[in-house]
């Protein structure tokens, strides 16, 4: 249940300042009041939940708590990534070029967002310590939705004739992604930090037109997520 509840947030289906009634959660999935509030003791910890007596508020977007993780991912991943290129090897390469998506799908964050996740770490990994990989993880999935807002920001923008999500920008981010994993087998690791930090740059900026969402809330996916339905229904 909180996995679901964790993953409709990261999702935007949950929007910030948007309250659940705990008692109403409690019924439909059957668990007992005190359990629930025991249960959803780990997304507060994580700063996606606040309690407010019998509700639990989605919490704001935090425009300094974003700074701070990106910051971390710059000064992290640019030097995991330096270190990563004379280590790994070239049949891991190739794998990771193939989840590189050739279009952009319809359902951006069960794909396109899985496969670039999966290309980072699987960069990584050659020169990360398990500590170092459950950092970058943490981080990812806490700049989720806002990567999340941000695409929703930009494909309204888009819809409406004022600019946004172009299918060429998103196409020329995989094109960065194919020229970093060139610049792997290469073994140029100068080129590979100045490549990552690039990658990271749009990201930053992506998950800034988070601030910008204004949507209403869809009182249809949070009903499917307190009645424990499919949420991406």
């Amino acid at each position: 249940m909180c996995e679901e509840l964790r993953g409709a947030i990261h999702a935007g289906h949950l929007l910030p300042g948007q309250e659940l009634t705990l008692r109403e959660i409690a019924e439909h999935r059957r668990v007992r009041y005190g359990s629930l509030v025991t249960l959803l003791g780990g997304l507060e910890r994580d700063g996606l939940l606040v309690r407010r007596g019998g509700v639990a508020v989605v919490a704001t977007l935090d425009a300094d708590e974003l700074t701070s993780m990106f910051a971390l991912r710059r000064s992290v991943e640019s030097h995991l990534v330096a270190r990563a290129c004379a280590r790994i090897s070239d049949a891991e390469l190739d794998r990771l070029d193939a989840l590189v998506p050739t279009d952009i799908p319809r359902n951006q964050d069960a794909t396109f967002g899985h496969a670039m996740r999966e290309l980072n770490l699987g960069l990584f990994r050659p020169a990360a310590s398990t500590v170092e990989v459950r950092v970058i993880q943490h981080i990812h999935q806490a700049t989720r939705r806002y990567h999340s807002l941000g695409i929703r920001v930009l494909r309204e923008a888009d819809a409406s004739g004022l600019g946004g999500l172009s299918p060429s920008g998103l196409l020329a981010h995989l094109d960065r992604c194919h020229e970093l994993i060139e610049r792997f087998r290469a073994r140029n690791a100068m080129a590979v930090r100045e490549t990552m930090l690039s990658i990271i740059a749009k990201s930053e900026v992506l998950a800034r037109q988070s601030f910008a969402a204004d949507f209403e809330i869809d009182w249809e996916a949070t009903a499917r997520v307190v009645a424990s339905a499919d949420i991406g229904a």
